[in-house]
């Protein structure tokens, strides 16, 4: 069996990245010059330095997950020199970045005009798992075209002449990057084989208003200016910055602060109130007019980044009491190790764990409102199973002293009725996940109340669904229904 892509598909279907824009330290770039001489540091700013923020991206795609290693990422000014913009080598998983903008770097770069742009991967150590329909994916070995294993990969972009990166002193630019998986890959089941023709799209032309995500370590906090300032430090870094970035908030920007949920200025009060300076990551938009990047919500402390439990992210693909099958897991390790998890994982929840729901400033909730179907990010402590283990067997987790927090789901399907306040769905998928993968035995107060994907009951609220005809296509974002309490199945 193969799978393929169309390449003009995927080059409609190509969004564009957004930028975090900010006035980052000079320094974190090197440069050399056509005689081939390194300069680093505020040496290679000396005719004046701008800011660079750099974002990367994907198309949507049939990866479970695409981890490769992205070594370096050079910028080609119109006179030969080039630009070393990535100081560090990122470990990144753009099977992650579908629908989502990471800002990449932000680093300060010599100011002129940048013609192209060089992004080193590497796939020596590539994790690539292919969605095969029964939801535990098939893994892949990355080959080229004549079938031999990958290493180091250039891709190389022309900027045109209409769109060339301008640095000026001062200013800020920006640079969008789409490794674009769809078009760049041909999988063979049979084989278990993709062979790789990477396919990068860039562009300096303002972006849609896709999510942007900014991950950094905590440099400062301004409570009057409602904002506050990170070391960039995308995806898993932990050590290296590659950036400053100031983050704006507003009076309805969320916050979870170390396990506590508050909004606005009280959010931001507690965040400079730490004595530490812990790992934050920020979900926003970027304005169009001054490229300034506002939060819709924030993560700070230990809900992100905890060398003392683990973290696990997934559908909730069945419940027995407070034992939960969970599928399309995603595991970081204490340790450092990341990656997509083959199969189900089994993740135990107790009356001390701790449940937060993503971008409510108010409300308690608790293991209740866990159910099958909700997408969920858990923090406990992983047992020894699961990929990059010796021990055999499926990965657990347990979360009994540790915390759940609800995230957004994603339900797709077609309507079937309307009401006020409801509409009926036949579903088609939950989170890209096939239907078959669930079990709603439990979710409702009855047994003849189970969630039923043929008839699922969706309720609106105050959203206006006016343009929601009979047989329609729909999308929802969503919390599902607590356990046991349907219908309705999920309230958006």
């Amino acid at each position: 069996m193969s799978r393929t892509t169309s390449l003009n598909q995927a080059i409609r279907g190509a969004g564009l990245a957004l930028v975090a824009a900010v006035i980052g330290a000079c320094g974190g770039a090197a440069t050399t010059g056509t005689g081939g001489g390194l300069v680093g540091g505020n040496d290679a700013c000396s005719g004046g330095c701008g800011t660079a923020l750099l974002t990367i991206t994907d198309a949507p795609g049939d990866f479970l997950s695409y981890t490769i290693d992205v070594t370096s990422l050079q910028l080609k000014r119109a006179n030969g020199t080039l630009v070393q913009a990535l100081p560090v080598t990122s470990r990144i998983d753009f099977a992650q970045l579908v629908d989502l903008d990471e800002v990449l770097s932000a680093g300060q770069i010599p100011a002129g005009e940048y013609v192209s742009a060089t992004l080193n991967v590497d796939y020596s150590n590539a994790s690539i798992v292919v969605d095969d329909g029964t939801g535990a994916g098939v893994t892949v070995s990355p080959v080229n075209a004549s079938g031999a294993a990958l290493g180091t990969v250039a891709l190389n972009v022309e900027l045109d002449n209409r769109n060339r990166l301008a640095i000026t002193p001062g200013r800020i630019a920006r640079l969008a990057f789409d490794l674009n998986l769809a078009a760049s890959n041909a999988v063979d089941l049979a084989t278990h084989k993709v062979t790789v023709s990477p396919f990068i799209v860039a562009s300096v032309v303002p972006p849609d208003t896709r999510e942007t995500r900014v991950r950094g370590k905590l440099a400062s906090v301004d409570v009057a200016g409602s904002s506050y300032t990170v070391d960039l430090r995308p995806f898993h870094e932990r050590n290296s910055s590659t950036g400053q970035v100031v983050v704006h908030t507003s009076a309805t920007t969320t916050f979870e602060i170390n396990g506590t949920v508050s909004t606005g200025a009280a959010g931001l009060s507690t965040l400079a109130g730490l004595t530490n300076k812990p790992m934050t990551i920020a979900f926003g938009t970027l304005a169009t007019a001054d490229h300034s990047f506002t939060a819709r919500r924030v993560l700070a402390g230990s809900g992100i980044d905890d060398d003392q439990r683990d973290l696990l992210s997934g559908n909730v693909l069945s419940r027995t009491g407070n034992t939960l099958t969970v599928g399309g897991v995603r595991l970081d390790r204490r340790d450092g190790r990341f990656g997509f998890e083959r199969g189900t994982a089994t993740v135990t929840v107790g009356a001390n764990t701790q449940v937060t729901r993503e971008g409510q400033g108010s409300g308690t909730f608790s293991i209740a409102d866990i159910s099958v179907g909700q997408r969920i990010e858990v923090m406990g402590i992983a047992g020894a199973g699961g990929a990059g283990s010796s021990s055999a067997g499926p990965v657990t987790i347990d979360a009994t002293a540790g915390r759940v927090r609800l995230a957004y789901t994603h339900v797709f399907g077609t309507v079937k009725t309307k009401a006020t306040g409801a509409l009926t769905v036949a579903l088609q998928g939950i989170d890209g996940r096939e239907l078959a993968q669930f079990n709603f035995a439990g979710t409702g107060a009855s047994t003849a109340q189970d969630a039923d994907p043929a008839n699922y009951e969706v309720g609106t609220g105050a959203l206006d669904v006016s343009g929601l005809g009979v047989g329609a296509y729909t999308r929802l974002f969503c919390f599902v229904s607590p356990f046991g309490t349907a219908p309705p199945d999920n309230r958006v």
